[in-house]
């Protein structure tokens, strides 16, 4: 009986970890997103402070290359 005890132990931990494992990944993952909405939304923010301040146009930030359709669009918003 010791073995099959020593055995089920193993199997509960090993689920276990792997439960764990999986939660990790998903807040992992939750983490990188929420980082990437951040880092999207401060180059917005920054692009419109330029523009604001007359440091740049739209045009001169478009000219970068640096930023996507989808950023553009929302700069100049």
């Amino acid at each position: 009986m010791d073995i099959d005890s020593a055995i089920n132990t193993e199997k509960t931990i090993e689920i276990e970890r792997r439960k764990y494992m999986t939660y990790e990944m998903k807040m992992r993952e939750f983490r990188q997103e929420g980082y990437d909405d951040g880092f999207e939304a401060g180059r917005i923010q920054s692009a419109r402070n330029f523009i604001a301040s007359g440091i740049l146009s739209f045009d001169d930030i478009k000219a970068t290359g640096k930023y996507t359709d989808k950023e553009l669009t929302a700069i100049r918003q």
